[in-house]
């Protein structure tokens, strides 16, 4: 139910640990969705880490044997984004809706090549 909600309303917030993030360590972070996009904004500053846009691609998978934890795919990203978070079931869940709310493809947004 609360997924419909946030469908409805166009918007979600989840808190959550940004796993190693550039500055090592975890960063705390806001995962802010809207009706087009999922910004990761930084805690408390809410400086932008990251904005993805739904209608590019964007997945989000339960880490095996961490219930407390997600992986976000998106294309727009070199490598993927490992999230601890208490609501990790419902942040996959929501994101899942709002891009198909999108008409976004579900397909597996391509991972693109490392650059060496």
């Amino acid at each position: 139910q609360m997924v419909d909600k946030f469908v409805a309303r166009g918007a979600a917030s989840f808190v959550a640990q940004l796993r190693n993030a550039q500055e090592g360590g975890d960063m705390l972070v806001s995962l802010i969705l809207t009706k087009e996009t999922l910004v990761v904004a930084q805690k408390p500053s809410y400086k932008m880490v990251h904005t993805l846009k739904f209608q590019n691609g964007l997945k989000a998978f339960p880490v095996p044997r961490d219930p407390s934890s997600l992986i976000l795919l998106a294309s727009e990203l070199t490598e993927p984004l490992v999230f601890g978070c208490g609501q990790a079931s419902l942040v996959i869940n929501t994101v899942d809706a709002f891009s198909k709310r999108l008409g976004a493809t579900t397909a597996m947004p391509a991972l693109p090549a490392k650059k060496s």
